[in-house]
């Protein structure tokens, strides 16, 4: 699951159960469903990952295994289909309508036009990067002006990069690890391996401008529970952290008011006390 405030208060999930983006009221009432089933029609989704909402309520769902992005309206109707040239699990939107990727090739973002037509890649963070992409998975969240936030899944790290590409910084975390060792299979392909696949530093990323709060893992009276590390975005300095307040988290999502907590099966928000 993951969740999202849009700029009307109201709340969007996505289930992947039911392979749908649910919207409710700012109250918890369900409003209506985007996505039409499993299939690769007009507004079905084989294996939707990330989703965006425009201040027109547009909602824009990635769904990397069919290669595209699909827009439905504010009524839940599709109304297009971009093309995904890269694989990617992850994307921002900017308010224009363009937007950036997180890629698993030769860069780590890529920039796409209002219309799905590549403008650029950039963001080299580790050598033979074009090999070592299933390292670099993790998250990103857009800043308002324009900047990006990025955070590897299991590589104890923090950068930012302007829109025009530029690195701003890249620092290790509260929590540093090295980027995972991969296995490599003949004729190509790879995977993290099984000694790292639960050293995970970045599960979800939300941010309030002035914030970005990293939900990660802490071992608390030996048991792994949800934790926070917050950092500055300006320079991505370390702040606090603190223990989740719902103990399996699974993402975040962070506004001027509210901390959401997304767990197996249910979103939860907490009043943020400033």
């Amino acid at each position: 699951m993951d969740v999202l405030e849009a700029a009307n208060g109201h709340v969007y999930v996505l289930d992947f159960g039911d392979r749908t983006i649910k919207e409710f009221s700012p109250d918890g009432t369900f409003l209506r469903s985007y996505g039409k089933g499993k299939g690769r029609g007009p507004g079905e989704l084989l294996n939707p990952t990330d989703f965006q909402v425009t201040t027109g309520g547009e909602v824009w769902v990635l769904d990397p295994a069919q290669g595209r992005i699909q827009v439905f309206d504010a009524r839940g109707e599709p109304v297009r289909t971009l093309r995904v040239e890269v694989p990617a699990n992850r994307f921002a939107l900017y308010s224009d309508g363009s937007y950036v990727l997180l890629g698993k090739s030769e860069w780590l973002l890529y920039h796409f036009t209002t219309t799905g037509v590549p403008a650029g890649g950039f963001g080299r963070l580790v050598a033979d990067q074009d090999r070592n992409t299933v390292a670099l998975q993790g998250e990103i969240s857009l800043l308002p002006d324009g900047d990006i936030l990025y955070g590897p899944m299991r590589g104890g790290y923090l950068a930012r990069f302007a829109r025009s590409g530029a690195l701003v910084y890249y620092r290790e975390s509260v929590d540093p690890k090295p980027y995972p060792d991969l296995k490599f299979y003949r004729g190509g392909g790879s995977t993290v391996k099984r000694d790292a696949r639960q050293a995970l530093s970045t599960i979800g990323m939300g941010v309030d401008g002035e914030e970005v709060w990293v939900l990660t893992v802490a071992e608390v009276d030996g048991h792994p529970r949800g934790a926070v590390d917050v950092y500055a975005t300006s320079g991505g300095t370390y702040r606090y952290s603190f223990v989740s307040p719902q103990g399996s988290a699974a993402n975040v999502h962070l506004t001027r008011r509210h901390l959401y907590v997304v767990g197996d099966t249910v979103v939860t928000r907490w009043t943020r006390r400033r």
